[in-house]
């Protein structure tokens, strides 16, 4: 990583691990050995007051049942320890319709302090052939990340921008949501249900995967104007509330729930599943 006493010029974040590994290869191609770092951890739920990972880690095991979550603290903590240490400039790759994308903005730039902040807004850029990639980075692949030249867009954050940048983390840390939704005037707060109706829309009264119904709702909420929580386990771990509070049933084909081996349908009404 890096340290108080050897600085990088400038270090790239993006939000996902695919992201950092796309970059990482476009930088390659244009011969620039800079350091990328990828922040796993999706702030868009969760608690955020505080939003150590350890809380985080926690708030996702026991409201999402997401075990593997705690294996990744150090890698995210790795992760803020290294970005708090520059005093360069950090390039941060996002989307602003990308809700992930956005709410890690918003807070790295509350945990940076002494360096310079530029960012890359794919949101407004034409990608040709590549549509959906402006509603968020981490679907630019490696070659577009060259053929647009996005490494000269990057923007570099006004002080001005940063205090309003820093005031609406504050508020939304403040209300300390479950779930957090972009809309055309900005972030909002809203209950860990909010998606609920979505999912719900593509239950039917014949059974089907549940791997499905959790894609099928992901694709909703990755069109539009705004690309909103997009995380599979999040989805089914709100597909299995469901299930436990009558609205629709479930069947397993396994002794443990995923995606891929278990079944929904709204009622009771409907042929079996294999």
């Amino acid at each position: 990583m890096t340290d108080e006493g050897i600085q990088p010029a400038r270090v790239h974040v993006t939000f996902g691990q695919s992201a950092a590994g796309s970059l990482m290869m476009a930088l390659k191609t244009l011969g620039r050995n800079e350091v990328v770092l990828g922040l796993v951890d999706d702030l868009s739920f969760g608690p955020i007051a505080p939003a150590d990972r350890p809380t985080r880690a926690q708030w996702n095991v026991d409201q999402l049942g997401f075990e593997e979550d705690l294996d990744l603290v150090a890698h995210d903590e790795d992760f803020w320890r290294t970005i708090r240490a520059i005093r360069t400039e950090v390039v941060v790759w996002m989307s602003s319709r990308d809700v992930r994308e956005y709410c890690g903005l918003l807070d790295l730039l509350c945990e940076v302090r002494e360096a310079s902040v530029r960012v890359v807004d794919v949101s407004e850029v034409d990608f040709v052939g590549y549509e959906e990639a402006s509603g968020s980075f981490g679907s630019v692949p490696d070659a577009q990340i060259v053929a647009t030249n996005l490494i000269d867009r990057g923007m570099l954050v006004s002080s001005v921008a940063r205090d309003g940048y820093r005031l609406e983390w504050e508020r939304l840390q403040n209300e300390n949501a479950a779930v957090r939704v972009l809309t055309s005037t900005g972030l909002v707060s809203a209950p860990i249900s909010y998606f609920d109706e979505t999912i719900l829309s593509f239950a039917t009264g014949e059974w089907q995967r549940c791997a499905r119904v959790v894609g099928n709702s992901i694709g909703k909420l990755s069109t539009g104007q705004f690309r909103q929580i997009t995380d599979d386990q999040f989805l089914f771990s709100r597909l299995l509330t469901l299930m436990d509070e009558g609205v629709v049933e479930g069947k397993n084909d396994q002794e443990l729930w995923s995606m891929r081996d278990s079944w929904v349908r709204r009622t009771a009404v409907g042929g079996e599943g294999p």
